[in-house]
């Protein structure tokens, strides 16, 4: 069940998760809280990069709800690190239904960004609110937890999720 909550806070390997409750991922100062925006924006470096992280982890708990594999996995990159843990994953998911998930998105840093590629490097921290699986314990509020992402493409997919680094 432990193994689950993680997976599906990594908000992915779970990358996003990213989301993830990544060992040693909680001991940088947390940057101000994000704001969030009601359109849509581009995905090059000049846009609203927390609002498009904020659209990312949603549609992974929708997915994660919904027992959408086809709209999780749309969420990476093709062949990339992020994929394969989703796909690890959706299968160690096998057989439980989720019936709440809910991932707060607290704050992104732009680490580096490229347009040209489009690619960048992010800091999300995120915290896991509830996760609730049929015939298991609630799993409430976990701390927040900082994944570094690496995202490309428009609209940006997740390629990687790992532990930030320290300062």
């Amino acid at each position: 069940m432990r193994y689950v909550a993680a997976g599906c806070a990594f908000g992915v390997g779970l990358a996003f998760a990213v989301i993830i409750g990544l060992p040693g991922a909680d001991h940088k100062e947390k940057p101000a809280p994000i704001a969030t925006r009601a359109e849509t924006a581009p995905a090059p470096c000049d846009s609203d990069i927390a609002w498009e992280v904020s659209e990312l982890v949603e549609a992974r708990d929708v997915a994660l709800r919904e027992s959408d594999a086809p709209g999780l996995l749309a969420l990476s990159g093709e062949g990339s690190k992020a994929r394969a843990d989703d796909e690890e994953l959706l299968a160690s998911m096998a057989g439980y239904e989720i019936l709440t998930l809910s991932t707060r998105v607290d704050a992104v840093t732009v680490v580096s960004c490229e347009d040209s590629i489009p690619a960048a490097r992010l800091e999300v921290w995120t915290t896991q609110e509830i996760l609730e699986i049929q015939g298991e314990e609630p799993v409430g509020e976990l701390p927040s937890r900082c994944a570094q992402w690496d995202v490309a493409g428009i609209p940006w997919r997740v390629e990687a999720v790992s532990e930030c680094v320290g300062d």
